[in-house]
């Protein structure tokens, strides 16, 4: 290969489109990518429906798992047909050989798709390019996939509370988390054409993350639409992101008790998803004092006040850091509140969401109603599925309980499962 390949990142941006999967990239590792392909690169895969899904995987080049699992499917069907045609974005193959989030000469391939607030980025121009090829083939579904570095258990997230894409999710696991901040997401462009899901498959190099999406892909290939039925509350955990808080990108952070700008308990990602009690200690301010912790909201709202104090009047949904103690601690405990840390690339700055389910019916003020106008009602979980309906879809509902349980601990096990054709092919 020449030595042009080593700056591909910092080179010029330019999409590089296939009409076919070379079965050479089947055993590929994603840091040797470079060696193969130019640089973001999309494949047409045709299967035997035409709609495609649309699916992007290494936007963040140090997450392997979407890579893995798409090789994982595709090398099921050497020599035989998709059940249905598929886009595959291939994306950020120069910071995947270095095994980084993004370059430093890079915006975040996660946060320039169209409605990026990165404007003249190389990266919005490709997007853009991405996001127009997908558009004029029309897909029928879209999978961006992920990894954390938290003590996470596999979820989807949406950006819209449409029943399709909530089925789509619910595909993936019964955990499912709404947000609309960050802007310029994969999952928010492509929304805006067919159902879209991102998916967090915890750490990069587990097994299981990697067979859990390539059977989440299989699926979403075989089956032959995604119902428009509402979803029974008993079915999704759907949670709603209320704040990000975020570590800012100067300051510094340890995990262990050694004095930095910020120290975080070493265990903070055991918090993940769990309920966050009156007085919880998330850590302390150093010994310098310098930096403050960005807090925002995880909702599309207009905050007339200082965020803080909105988020102390609210706190019976928000765990709350106080700029005024050296403590960061949470002020309220609520069943309906749980902590989702993810450290992610610490020269980028370190991430904390605070998440509340909105799959039951709360009780909530006018002026709480306006900042988190989501009820149950716009969820569509009060009205369950005929039993017609339900059974059309049981089959892949059983299909992934049995990796429900193991991820969830839930005991909850199939007995047996019973295909349903129509939403199969044959």
């Amino acid at each position: 290969m020449s030595e042009a390949k080593e700056d591909i990142g910092a080179a010029r941006l330019r999409l590089t489109c296939f009409d076919r999967f070379p079965d050479a990239l089947l055993h590929v590792p994603a840091r040797q990518l470079w060696q193969h392909l130019e640089g973001p690169s999309l494949f047409r895969i045709v299967g035997r429906r035409p709609e495609p899904l649309f699916v992007s995987v290494l936007l963040h080049g140090n997450e392997h798992t979407g890579w893995q699992a798409v090789q994982s499917v595709l090398a099921r069907h050497v020599g035989t047909p998709l059940p249905r045609s598929l886009l595959l974005f291939v994306a950020n193959i120069a910071a995947a050989k270095v095994n980084a989030r993004t370059l430093p000469t890079q915006s975040d391939y996660n946060r320039t798709w169209p409605g990026t607030t990165h404007l003249t980025a190389p990266e919005a121009a490709l997007m853009k390019e991405v996001f127009e090829i997908a558009s004029e083939h029309a897909p029928y579904a879209s999978i961006d996939i992920h990894n954390n570095t938290g003590n996470n258990p596999h979820y989807a997230c949406v950006t819209r509370l449409d029943e399709r894409y909530l089925h789509l999710a619910r595909l993936f696991g019964r955990t499912v988390v709404y947000f609309e901040k960050p802007v310029g997401v994969q999952s928010a462009a492509l929304a805006e054409i067919c159902p879209a899901v991102t998916i967090e498959c915890g750490r990069t190099g587990a097994t299981a993350g990697v067979d859990h999406a390539a059977e989440f892909v299989a699926s979403a290939l075989a089956i032959s639409h995604l119902p428009d039925y509402p979803l029974p509350s008993s079915d999704i955990d759907l949670l709603r992101t209320s704040a990000i808080v975020k570590v800012p990108s100067e300051a510094t952070m340890s995990f262990d008790g050694s004095d930095a700008d910020f120290l975080f308990r070493a265990d903070l990602d055991r918090l993940n998803f769990s309920e966050i009690e009156e007085g919880t200690s998330f850590g302390f301010l150093g010994s310098s004092r310098r930096h403050r912790l960005s807090v925002l909201p995880g909702e599309d709202c207009a905050i007339t006040e200082p965020l803080f104090r909105l988020l102390r009047r609210l706190d019976k949904y928000y765990a709350t850091y106080d700029p005024g103690d050296a403590n960061g601690r949470s002020r309220r405990h609520s069943s309906r509140s749980a902590l989702l840390f993810d450290a992610r690339d610490r020269s980028r700055g370190t991430t904390r969401e605070l998440i509340k389910s909105i799959s039951a019916p709360t009780q909530v003020s006018q002026r709480e109603q306006r900042v988190n106008d989501i009820g149950p009602n716009q969820v569509g979980m009060l009205a369950p599925p005929t039993p017609e309906e339900r059974e059309r879809f049981r089959f892949l509902q059983e299909r992934f309980a049995q990796s429900y349980a193991e991820i969830f601990n839930d005991g909850k096990l199939p007995s047996r499962t019973s295909p349903i054709r129509a939403l199969l092919d044959t």
